[in-house]
């Protein structure tokens, strides 16, 4: 349950939530391995977020992925909202990994880079698979 005046970071929570999950799936089709061990587990009140999540499909902010076997998976309809949310979570990586171990700077703009051409390439396909059933109807 949200308290009153808690609204708007439970809204932030859900949203870091959807561009954690929106990443792990970017890194998963590039077959970025290692960005698994640097993925920040994020949990939420279900019931919370549910209704929260509502909202924001209702509002045409996110939708639910089809197709997607076990946990919903979710994207933002609007891809620069994506983009922003994606390159935070990247940051957020980045500051982990660098933290755990010493890497370059040079490695480290090499991961960045990598890391947003997935986010760029997923953000295409999922446009894609956004569009086709709505084309079928």
């Amino acid at each position: 349950m949200v308290r009153n005046g808690e609204l708007p970071a439970a809204v932030r929570q859900v949203l870091r939530y959807l561009a954690r999950q929106f990443l792990a799936r970017a890194c998963s089709a590039q077959g970025m391995d290692w960005a698994e061990q640097y993925s920040l587990p994020y949990a939420m009140d279900s019931d919370a977020a549910q209704r929260i999540l509502y909202y924001l499909r209702e509002m045409d902010v996110c939708g639910a992925l089809p197709a997607c076997a076990g946990e919903p998976q979710y994207a933002f309809t609007q891809p620069g909202m994506q983009y922003q949310l994606a390159c935070r979570e990247i940051q957020t990586l980045l500051t982990c990994m660098v933290r755990e171990q010493a890497y370059s700077p040079a490695a480290q703009h090499q991961i960045r880079q990598a890391l947003e051409q997935a986010v760029c390439s997923r953000i295409q396909k999922e446009r894609l698979e956004f569009a086709a059933p709505a084309e079928e109807k």
